[in-house]
């Protein structure tokens, strides 16, 4: 025979019946079994009575056999009526007891009920979680391809530069190095050009010291002229001066042009580093006349 098969809610409903019947059919054990025992008295009583109705010779011993049982039964009667209250008071205290088991069994459904929505809730808040979780790992997934793309991208363009800065620096390193050599050769140009200036210079310089002539008319003009009156030195004697007379810093290079200013007696020079420089009037240079 094949079994049965039995659900959860059938087994538990079986073993709370078993339960019950255990709990109201212990303490009516003894009861029923005396009851049975009564019972089983009462039909030997009745059977002996028929007996002695039969028999009227032994109506007397019976009579007093009888009255011994029925004392006996009396005395059990009263036992079984204690133990009756007795059973009935530990029937109504099971009963409460039941009740009290079932109103907790009904508060602990309805805190099963509110668990297992609240579990539903969980698990669903929990399946919404998991799917953020992998859209976010695939977004991180995403980021991490886009950083390694573009820190190789950064790698490549990083060594890019540095070539990059390399070659620049040798360039600029080589036009220094053109730019000293063309400022070394500007300066011996500029060093030639100047001392051939100078020589020609000392050269006009010379000859015109020995082309110059002094007139005898001139000399006694000047000596017929105030010593108070001269303002500017005449020149007697056509020769270069072998010492500086009157000297002033005005250029960072070499003086190429000079210009005299009868009227404003003021003195302006030109050098060669592109500047023009007149000295104070105080600075121009006079001479007495007796010199």
């Amino acid at each position: 025979m094949a079994m049965a098969v039995t659900t959860p809610w059938r087994r538990s409903i079986i073993q709370q019946l078993q339960a019950r019947n255990k709990r109201e059919q212990l303490p009516f054990e003894p009861v029923i079994v005396t009851c049975n025992s009564l019972i089983e008295k009462i039909d030997s009583l009745q059977r002996e009575k028929l007996l002695l109705e039969n028999n009227p010779t032994s109506s007397s011993h019976s009579a007093n056999v009888s009255a011994d049982k029925l004392a006996q039964l009396q005395n059990e009667i009263k036992e079984l009526k204690k133990d009756a209250a007795q059973s009935e008071t530990v029937n109504s205290e099971l009963k409460l007891q039941l009740q009290s088991a079932l109103k907790e069994n009904a508060e602990l459904k309805t805190k099963y009920h509110d668990a297992m929505v609240n579990l539903e809730a969980t698990q669903s808040k929990c399946n919404s979680l998991q799917e953020t979780c992998k859209e976010l790992e695939s977004q991180v997934n995403l980021i991490n391809d886009e950083h390694t793309s573009t820190q190789l991208a950064y790698n490549s363009l990083k060594d890019k530069y540095d070539t990059l800065n390399t070659t620049y620096n040798s360039l600029i390193t080589r036009w220094i190095q053109l730019k000293a050599k063309d400022a070394d050769a500007l300066n011996e140009e500029n060093e030639k050009f100047t001392k051939i200036q100078n020589e020609k210079m000392s050269k006009q310089l010379q000859e015109a010291a020995n082309s110059m002539i002094v007139k005898e008319e001139t000399i006694n003009e000047m000596n017929a002229i105030n010593e108070d009156d001269i303002c500017n030195p005449l020149l007697i004697d056509a020769i270069l001066p072998s010492k500086v007379a009157f000297s002033f810093e005005g250029h960072d290079s070499e003086i190429y042009a000079i210009k005299w200013n009868s009227k404003t007696e003021q003195l302006t020079t030109g050098g060669g580093d592109r500047k023009s420089f007149s000295p104070p009037h105080q600075m121009t240079m006079r001479v007495e006349c007796g010199q």
